[in-house]
């Protein structure tokens, strides 16, 4: 897999997460499922940016 195909699913991350903080934002919603998704997605890029990294 190249380089590239990574910092591309890194974007997809990136924009999930602001997606999702958009909805629960405009939402008020303070569903416990919705932040610890929100929590995973933010682990999951930190990892894979850190993976990211450590190839270069």
């Amino acid at each position: 897999m190249s380089e590239e195909a990574l910092k591309e699913a890194l974007d997809y991350i990136d924009s999930a997460i602001d997606v999702l903080r958009r909805y629960i934002s405009d939402r008020k919603a303070e569903d416990e499922i919705l932040e610890d998704v929100l929590y995973h997605l933010e682990e999951a890029g930190e990892l894979l940016d850190t993976y990211i990294s450590r190839r270069s």
